[in-house]
């Protein structure tokens, strides 16, 4: 009975958020603010730190052909747990920096991010406003060999607000990190080799504003 009623309120928190944000989005200034990039000072309540890694050995394909293989296929990697992700431009062409993508969450409202930082190791999903979090994902590989490297997932936000630290709190989070750990497991996958060790770790801290955000980013390439 209890676990009926925790999903209840859950589902009951998620429908006012949604229709909220819904409504709100359609005004013009919050169109055009949605497009605008946020960092972990425009959020509220503490900071969320959420990594999940594993290390390969023996694989199938190397650690530069994982990261470009999740960079420009990301929106397949992306389980359909909370969001959708969709390409604004042309599936067929290759990712690039700047570029914005369209998440889809809970049906209604469209969360947006843009991919920034690209490398042949890593690279890093912004958010934008509307979104429910602000911060950031950093997807990064470290190569010992060809065949053999770690391959982490990183992720530092805040909840853009109070309504989606409400949500947050009534028990989305075990999906947020549920979704992190199948995305990795979707790159494992694709990898090949064997996964001799893999770990998570989930953090709260109190948010410092310091001039060393590591969350500001450029906004250079339109999406």
């Amino acid at each position: 009975m209890t676990s009926r009623r925790a999903v209840s309120s859950t589902l009951l928190v998620l429908g006012s958020a949604t229709a909220t944000f819904t409504l709100l989005g359609q005004l013009p200034q919050a169109k055009a603010r949605s497009e605008q990039l946020t960092s972990l000072r425009d959020g509220v309540g503490p900071v969320v730190r959420r990594k999940v890694w594993a290390e390969v050995r023996g694989s199938v394909h190397s650690a530069p052909e994982v990261i470009d293989t999740l960079l420009q296929h990301f929106p397949e990697y992306m389980p359909s747990l909370l969001s959708w992700v969709f390409r604004r431009r042309p599936p067929q062409s290759r990712v690039r920096e700047g570029e914005k993508l369209d998440i889809r969450l809970f049906l209604l409202r469209v969360g947006k991010v843009q991919v920034s930082d690209i490398t042949p190791l890593s690279f890093t999903i912004r958010t934008l406003c509307q979104h429910p979090d602000a911060g950031l994902v950093k997807v990064s590989a470290r190569p010992v060999s060809s065949t053999h490297f770690e391959l982490d997932i990183e992720s530092v936000v805040r909840s853009s607000n109070g309504f989606d630290r409400a949500v947050y709190r009534s028990g989305i989070k075990w999906l947020q990190h549920s979704n992190w750990e199948i995305v990795l497991s979707r790159a494992l996958e694709y990898a090949g080799g064997q996964v001799v060790q893999r770990d998570a770790l989930v953090e709260e801290y109190p948010y410092r504003d310091t001039s060393t955000d590591q969350v500001t980013a450029k906004n250079t390439t339109p999406g």
